[in-house]
């Protein structure tokens, strides 16, 4: 996992490399690092919010929800507990 960090480090700090981040940025969540997932789900539900299509959205949000509890269930904190709580409200209030 190290070594994935420093490799999204390296691409983000130099030009034209964003789909090689976000393949790495995935490759990191799906290794378990709780920033990244936390990264995500945060994403995700920014998105969310501004989505029309209410399936689209769903999706997104049950996707940020999965993401948020992965961060929260390895690194729990106060803000990744509160971004699992506003995603959860936001699931139910649709």
């Amino acid at each position: 996992l190290g070594s994935v960090k420093r490799l999204i480090a390296h691409y983000e700090a130099t030009s034209g490399n964003d789909a090689l981040v976000e393949e790495w940025r995935a490759k990191a969540r799906s290794l378990g690092d709780a920033q990244e997932l936390y990264y995500y789900a945060a994403k995700l539900f920014t998105k969310a919010r501004t989505e029309t299509d209410p399936v689209k959205k769903r999706e997104m949000l049950v996707d940020a929800l999965k993401a948020a509890e992965r961060s929260s269930s390895s690194h729990a904190d106060a803000s990744t507990q509160k971004l699992v709580e506003e995603i959860a409200h936001s699931l139910k209030s649709m």
